[in-house]
């Protein structure tokens, strides 16, 4: 039934979709098409995906898990949103080097969530300037999720 969606469509957007990027073509096998991962074309698709260069780059950026303490939260520098980003492409847990990355993450947990490099001042009155060379880990339960989204 989810075919449905072609029907409030004036032209068919899938061989559009189907010469995308890897990531759309992926997912328009998956999502769209519902074909199996095991499908070949499904297979493919995912190589191509995973040896894209700008998912290698995003993977090798997120790898270096918090280099430097956080400033902000907002920041799509920070490697969990690359973590993040990759999952929105299609990857998963088991893909690639993403398991030594989830790994790697789960290391830094404080109750239950994971923690991030980030200094919490003490003065909480007006603005403390953040050291981004802090070596405090502590768990921030807005960041867990962003995390905990691709290491399920």
């Amino acid at each position: 039934m989810r075919s449905v969606w072609k029907t409030k469509l004036k032209k068919d957007p899938l061989p559009w979709l189907l010469e995308g990027a890897p990531w759309t073509r992926y997912n328009t096998l998956i999502e769209l098409l519902d074909l199996p991962l095991s499908h070949e074309d499904v297979r493919k698709a995912k190589q191509d995906l995973l040896g894209h260069s700008i998912v290698m780059k995003l993977a090798s950026e997120a790898y270096d898990w918090f280099p430097l303490s956080i400033t902000r939260h907002n920041d799509p520098t920070l490697c969990y949103y690359k973590l993040r980003m990759l999952a929105d492409f299609g990857l998963s847990k088991d893909d690639g080097q993403l398991a030594k990355l989830i790994e790697k993450a789960a290391r830094y947990k404080e109750n239950n969530l994971f923690a991030v490099r980030v200094c919490i001042p003490e003065e909480t009155t007006g603005y403390p300037k953040p050291d981004p060379h802090a070596t405090e880990w502590h768990a921030l339960p807005c960041d867990s999720p962003l995390i905990t989204y691709i290491s399920c």
